[in-house]
């Protein structure tokens, strides 16, 4: 299992790469995950978040956040929102799709670089049933039904009523 900054050896300038990441989540619930979505558009890298609260972020919408945290960190090993640094749990690399000339991985990062604000849960956000930062994966990857990760079973929230085709924007 690839974690934290190992994932940064896969990083390459020159390719579209689409990184599926998951952390448990911060104490007590350390037990279930976060997962998230990081892009790599030929170097430079963004990563898409869904969070309990929106932190006034200049990227942010609601509840959705670009680049709220570094790429391969995970949430916080406890809960203490924006005191800078503090101890974190590493990212947990789920699924990687990686490619110079496949136009298909080019349009994964360019669909969520393009389309994440149009994410239909935005403003919505439950932390057991969903709609949650795994509701936001699972809609990214169900917009490209070829792609082979599977959250975990302790990502409540990947199975939220809604988070199917018919949100295609």
């Amino acid at each position: 299992m690839i974690k934290g900054n190992a994932i940064q050896d896969l990083v390459r300038d020159d390719l579209y790469q689409v990184f599926i990441v998951d952390s448990p989540v911060s104490f007590p619930l350390w037990l279930f995950r976060h997962s998230y979505i990081v892009v790599n558009d030929r170097g430079t890298l963004t990563r898409w978040d869904v969070f309990h609260r929106n932190y006034g972020m200049p990227e942010s919408l609601d509840y959705l956040h670009k680049n709220a945290y570094e790429p391969w960190v995970g949430l916080g090993v406890f809960y203490i929102p924006l005191c800078g640094k503090k101890p974190s749990f590493r990212g947990r690399l789920l699924g990687m799709y990686s490619s110079d000339q496949d136009a298909s991985v080019k349009e994964m990062v360019k669909y969520i670089n393009t389309n994440a604000y149009n994410y239909p849960h935005v403003s919505k956000y439950n932390m057991v049933l969903g709609p949650n930062s795994n509701t936001f994966t699972q809609w990214f990857l169900n917009q490209f039904p070829g792609l082979s990760v599977t959250l975990p079973k302790l990502a409540h929230g990947r199975s939220y009523t809604g988070c199917n085709k018919e949100y295609l924007s």
